[in-house]
């Protein structure tokens, strides 16, 4: 699929927040407050959005809805897996060390981190973490 803008994106991921078919309006709603554009404006994302395949609208009474064309699961894959692979080479440490550098992976969300990798281990794996 084509590469998506960062206002393309906002709009996408608002119409996941609508958790179903949704008008132009109930998206709007769900907009991030610094992305609160015009009616015009958001009818174009959500066309441009429809041209390149991640939503479907349709008519339904008198108004547009739309949907997404994939999962929301299977959107962020993609997404982070692009990301992953155009910022940092495709090396998660990278990844991690510039989480931990800005402050965004502190001590306790550190903590989580190793208590979920160490379950994915376990699941992935069939040996004890700590041999």
């Amino acid at each position: 699929m084509q590469p998506l803008s960062s206002s393309e994106r906002q709009v996408l991921m608002a119409l996941y927040r609508c958790n179903g078919p949704a008008g132009r309006r109930q998206i709007q709603y769900k907009l991030p407050v610094g992305c609160r554009w015009a009616d015009s404006t958001v009818l174009n994302f959500l066309y441009r959005l429809e041209k390149k395949g991640y939503v479907k609208g349709e008519k339904e009474g008198n108004r547009n809805l739309y949907r997404p064309t994939l999962t929301r699961g299977k959107f962020l894959e993609g997404e982070a897996g692009e990301m992953l692979e155009i910022l940092f080479d495709g090396e998660v440490t990278g990844l991690l060390e510039t989480l931990v550098a800005s402050g965004a992976l502190d001590l306790e969300k550190l903590e989580e981190l190793r208590v979920w990798l160490d379950g994915q281990i376990l699941e992935l794996g069939d040996y004890d973490l700590w041999e």
